[in-house]
């Protein structure tokens, strides 16, 4: 069970700011996406009440839900997650999102949001190493 408190969104995300590795886009226009996306995970960081939180090793869970119940490749969602972490980065969330501080990203799928032209992502972050694995 994923504590309430450890969880950033689910962020619904407008299929115009929508892209994925395969996206072959004019750089202008990725840029403008990546700057709202990064806006966008900062605001909900903040709303889930971890801005300023600095956390310790983290191991993040992007849930990726499509509008329709289609084939997808979840891990295609990476530039999208990476300015969504970026942004819960710029309110504080951790202190930098290297290897010390996101230890682990996984991607996997979420049920379908259900409405036309909108995805939306869950993070899900989970103390490195889990409380399971610590050893006394």
């Amino acid at each position: 069970m994923i504590d309430p408190s450890r969880t950033i969104g689910p962020i619904p995300i407008p299929k115009r700011l929508w892209f994925s590795m395969n996206d072959r886009l004019y750089w202008a226009d990725r840029h403008r996406r990546t700057r709202a996306l990064r806006e966008l995970g900062g605001w909900h960081a903040r709303a889930a009440g971890l801005g300023g939180a600095l956390l310790g090793p983290t191991a993040v869970t992007a849930r990726i839900s499509y509008p329709t119940n289609t084939r997808a490749d979840p891990t295609n969602a990476s530039p999208v997650i990476k300015a969504l972490v970026d942004g819960a980065v710029d309110v504080g969330v951790w202190i930098d999102d290297d290897d010390k501080h996101v230890v682990n990203q996984s991607f996997v799928r979420g049920p379908k949001t259900g409405t036309p032209g909108i995805y939306a992502v869950r993070l899900d972050l989970t103390p490195w190493p889990p409380p399971e694995q610590v050893h006394p």
